[in-house]
């Protein structure tokens, strides 16, 4: 397996001269981020199933007219839109910085097998700020059921493996 072939996993199109981004492109990438959640297991299903929701209601709204949300900022025009791109955004927040404090755990040489910790940091700078008292406490519940690291990264490399082959 080629290093190159992995960073494309999670590669989202570049920004446009114009500041623009195509909404294809997008919602494509976004796809692989719902396909890389799908594999960290149960716990991850309520994320799986906001990802999809808010991925599916969006190509939902593109396919009503590609011509008119060509560029991801269009989706802001109808209500459903923009709702489905900023959940769909804070999702992504939180599997970014779900992904850079693992790289950090890892940079600093702890490498802590109960990953709990990391993902409440995540969650904490991401989400939580959104979510009813109800939720949050749904969600710490959760949090405190994640996988540890040789399990996380048992399924980052099933979700390679599925990805280059």
């Amino acid at each position: 397996m080629e290093t190159e072939n992995c960073l494309v996993l999670l590669t989202f199109p570049n920004v446009m001269d114009n500041r623009q981004i195509k909404s294809e492109q997008f919602l494509n990438a976004a796809v692989t981020v719902l396909n890389f959640v799908r594999q960290l297991g149960v716990i991850f299903k309520p994320i799986e199933a906001d990802l999809n929701g808010n991925i599916s209601t969006l190509k939902n709204i593109l396919n009503t007219d590609s011509a008119k949300f060509e560029i991801i900022a269009s989706f802001q025009e109808t209500d459903t839109g923009r709702n489905a791109l900023l959940w769909l955004k804070r999702a992504l927040k939180f599997i970014n910085l779900l992904l850079v404090e693992l790289l950090r755990d890892f940079q600093s040489g702890e490498c802590v097998d109960d990953l709990t910790s990391i993902m409440k940091i995540a969650y904490e700078n991401s989400l939580r700020k959104y979510h009813s008292w109800f939720t949050q406490q749904v969600v710490n519940v959760c949090l405190n059921a994640a996988p540890n690291r040789s399990e996380l990264l048992q399924c980052l490399a099933k979700f390679i493996w599925k990805f280059n082959t």
